[in-house]
This record gives structure tokens, sequence and C-alpha cells, in this order.
């Protein structure tokens, strides 16, 4: 079985900045907003992803999407078609062979 992703990851997937900012502001571990990061990769959300980043969010951590597959920021990005993004993330030094550690 899989770990749930936390309440806000949606919020993330949706781009709301608003929310991710409150989050962040009050005190949420970085590494549990791993899957918010994904989302925001996966769906073209520039402005979640530099919030994001900015709040230390892990950019080199695969997140578990089920028992047999886990998918890392730069996957979600380029897998979605969201070359702006991936570009993104790699001039923030996110290197695609970095990718071991699952959240």
């Amino acid at each position: 079985m899989y770990t749930r992703l936390p309440w806000y990851t949606e919020a993330g997937r949706h781009g709301h900045v608003g929310v991710l900012r409150l989050v962040s502001e009050q005190g949420e571990d970085p590494e549990a907003m791993v899957g918010a990061l994904c989302l925001a990769c996966s769906q073209g959300h520039t402005d979640a992803v530099q919030l994001l980043l900015s709040y230390g969010v892990p950019r080199d951590v695969k997140v578990k999407v089920d028992p047999c597959l886990a998918v890392s920021p730069l996957a979600c990005a380029c897998t979605s078609g969201n070359a702006h993004i991936a570009v993104q993330l790699l001039a923030t030094h996110t290197w695609p062979n970095n990718m071991s550690r699952t959240s």
C-alpha cells in the first residue's frame, strides 16, 4: 500500500500559491511537500513550482504514487510536456541521475 499524500498536495495540482505559501509559513516540513511539487510540475504551474523550491522542497526526491512506481518532479514535468518547468528545475541544479531517495 502506498502512502496517502497530505491534503495540500491538491493545492500543487491546481497552482494555489496562496495555500502553498500558508502551509509553508505554518512550518510544514519541506520533505512532506514533494507531492505538491510533483503535481505543480505535472500541471505546469510555474509560480507554484518556484514558491515550493524557494521554501526548500527537495527536487531530487521521488514520490511513490503506487507500490510499483515512484516519480520525481522532473519526471512529472517531462512526461506532462511541461518543458518550461523542466528547464526551471534544471536551472535550480536538479540532476536527473541523482534521484535515488523516495519520499
